[in-house]
């Protein structure tokens, strides 16, 4: 068995309608780092490419794509699909320094052991980012999460915020150059505050499994609890 190995249970796999929202929103994602890089090509690093929609956008849109993936099997099925795949534990990153204009990690810092290899990540994405190149986070908000943040996935360690990433930004020379909160489709702080409140209340597990007399799983619940809890999107930028 590998780590992350239960992302790949059938289980897990996103719905249809779930597919399309993630589509929905790394292609918003993609046209705000577009808007950044002022350049008409330009090299990505993807770090946790996951089933490979963020890959699968970048390619369709002729940018140089390379991604770091710690599950094997995840890793294989995108060298399958022609993608460019490193099959690597991150931190280290095994590649040559300066290289990326956009390093891009979704719903990946928050898997960080502790403050120590959450600081030698932000270390190496900076090692790797060309001059003016930026590094892009999304990760769940902790604030909103609260609990939820560690039952919903046991490989959540590093608790993420973004006054805690813009201080480690900050410690690493990234010059901050944007933040928002997203939750599925939506962007915004309002409505995604309201709607991990709504989530919080009306999406229980235990309720739902009980009222659909189990034709809804846990797990299943689960899903759509960490589709519309919000995350924030945080961009910074090297300028050295």
């Amino acid at each position: 068995m590998s780590f992350y190995d239960h992302f790949t249970q059938d289980e897990k796999m996103p719905t249809k309608i779930g597919m399309e929202l993630v589509r929905f929103q790394n292609r918003r994602i993609l046209n705000i780092l577009n808007e950044f890089t002022g350049q008409k090509t330009f090299d990505v690093l993807e770090i946790g490419p996951g089933r490979g929609v963020f890959a699968e956008l970048c390619v369709n849109e002729n940018i140089k794509y390379t991604a770091v993936e710690v599950n094997p099997i995840l890793a294989n099925n995108l060298i399958k699909k022609g993608f460019n795949i490193i099959t690597s534990k991150a931190p280290p990153i095994p590649i040559l320094s300066n290289k990326f204009d956009i390093i891009y990690m979704n719903q990946v810092f928050e898997h960080m052991n502790n403050i120590e290899m959450a600081q030698e990540m932000i270390e190496e994405c900076y090692r790797l980012l060309k001059k003016g190149g930026i590094l892009c986070i999304i990760s769940p908000d902790y604030l909103t999460w609260k609990e939820e943040f560690f039952n919903g996935d046991y490989t959540h360690n590093y608790a993420t915020t973004t006054r805690r990433l813009k201080e480690i930004y900050y410690d690493n020379g990234l010059e901050m150059e944007y933040i928002n909160y997203i939750a599925g489709p939506f962007f915004g702080d309002i409505i995604t505050s309201l709607l991990g409140t709504l989530n919080r209340w009306l999406c229980r597990p235990n309720l739902i499994h009980l009222i659909t007399f189990g034709l809804v799983s846990e797990e299943r619940v689960y899903k759509v609890r960490a589709t519309f809890f919000r995350s924030f999107m945080i961009v910074g930028s090297k300028h050295e």
